[in-house]
């Protein structure tokens, strides 16, 4: 029973916030919706989506992204934070938006950022990850394991904590055991990414580290980017859009391949 009203919650919630776009730019085809036995619609070409629920109930909007099809960007303004309506009428173009960094009142972020090569903030060396593009090759790393050395990336997103790392739970704080709203990054064993958010309140940090180990979309690294009244996603592939509570001053973006 607590499970049903959880996840009846979430999707209520979800219903109130995913308002689709009044301007959707498709930049590439999208096929006919297609499901998997395991649960994946295929909502562009290279790009899945699911619904996750854990066993405590909680709902997580997840899609899986075939980064050889794919150019992923990250985007900042720093000291100005926008809503995810006005960040979908700046980034005319992309096909995913979601959140990224941790952020200071002032709109600063904080961690490392990576934006077309220019290079924000200061990196974290003792908590955290690290999402990446370099060479147009996607990768995620544990910054207390491999601290940024000033590699030359054309794009790159830090938050906390490390959830996942070679498969395995990482996140050890048992007391951390407050729901919020959540986003993370992770990819799987193929080298696809995962990006995951609930519309609602989501699992503890703790918790949330212990259950991603365990499903079948199998996680080899992934980390939580900045959550609770942050937490945000736009899809122009199928119209769905997850508003945050608050506007955020940098999103990490997916576009077609030119």
């Amino acid at each position: 029973m607590r499970l049903s009203l959880l996840l009846l919650i979430s999707l209520i919630f979800a219903c109130n916030l995913a308002t689709p776009p009044t301007t959707v730019v498709p930049t590439a085809a999208t096929p006919s919706m297609t499901a998997t036995p395991d649960g994946w619609e295929t909502i562009a070409n290279g790009i899945q989506q699911r619904w996750v629920v854990t066993d405590e109930g909680f709902a997580y909007e997840t899609i899986r992204i075939d980064p050889t099809q794919y150019t992923f960007r990250v985007h900042y303004r720093e000291g100005d934070a926008l809503t995810i309506r006005e960040w979908r009428d700046e980034l005319t173009g992309a096909m995913v938006i979601i959140n990224a960094n941790f952020y200071t009142p002032e709109n600063i972020i904080l961690g490392l950022l990576i934006s077309d090569g220019f290079a924000y903030g200061r990196a974290y060396s003792d908590r955290g990850g690290t999402f990446f593009v370099q060479n147009g090759s996607v990768g995620i790393r544990w910054n207390t394991q491999q601290p940024y050395q000033g590699e030359a990336y054309e794009q790159a997103i830090q938050a906390f904590p490390m959830l996942v790392y070679n498969g395995q739970a990482v996140y050890n704080n048992r007391n951390d055991t407050t729901p919020s709203r959540r986003t993370v990054i992770g990819i799987d064993a193929q080298g696809r990414v995962i990006m995951m958010v609930t519309p609602g309140f989501g699992s503890s940090l703790y918790a949330l580290s212990q259950y991603l180990v365990t499903t079948d979309i199998g996680f080899v690294h992934a980390f939580n980017l900045d959550g609770g009244g942050s937490t945000m996603m736009l899809r122009s592939v199928d119209n769905y859009m997850l508003t945050s509570l608050d506007p955020v001053p940098a999103v990490l973006a997916l576009y077609a391949q030119p």
